[in-house]
């Protein structure tokens, strides 16, 4: 069970104010503010419920794609070391690595690699976890396994 599921299952089980997952792939991270009315059973099960989302979460699946609106959405609320999002950060850098390549030739593969990226940067319907596009910006920003993966976790939770 992830957190939003965790978050839509808990009322029924107890009566709560909010839950507050920071961050949301940690269960053990999850603070649950819960009502005054709630009783010690209903708090012992709530408990109860966040340590089945321990167990689960482990095994949270890293989705092999998300929408480009998911994750343009995600990367616009992460925020880099500059201070600028994610998103900013990508966009600024493939427009100008195409500027910086048109005086090559057209076939120059500096100029066909800055050109594809910003291709698939605009273009891509889909971003697979896998693709080229993904490893070429995870690589580029530094950003290791882990992170990459739980970005496509926080993606796969956008809804238009």
């Amino acid at each position: 069970m992830n957190f939003n599921e965790f978050t839509r299952e808990l009322p029924g089980v107890c009566p709560i104010l909010r839950v507050i997952g920071a961050p949301a792939s940690d269960p053990k991270g999850w603070e649950i503010v819960f009502a005054e009315n709630a009783t010690p059973q209903q708090r012992a099960a709530a408990e109860e419920l966040r340590a089945a989302c321990t167990a689960v979460e482990a095994l949270d699946p890293v989705p092999a794609s998300v929408s480009n609106f998911q994750a343009r959405a995600v990367m616009r609320q992460f925020k880099m070391p500059d201070g600028r999002s994610l998103f900013t950060t990508v966009d600024i850098d493939l427009r100008a690595a195409v500027e910086a390549t048109k005086a090559l030739d057209e076939f120059d593969p500096r100029r066909v690699q800055a050109d594809l990226a910003w291709q698939a940067w605009e273009q891509a319907n889909t971003y697979d976890r896998q693709g080229a596009i993904t490893q070429l910006l995870a690589g580029r920003y530094g950003f290791d396994g882990p992170t990459t993966d739980e970005l496509f976790r926080k993606a796969d939770l956008v809804t238009a």
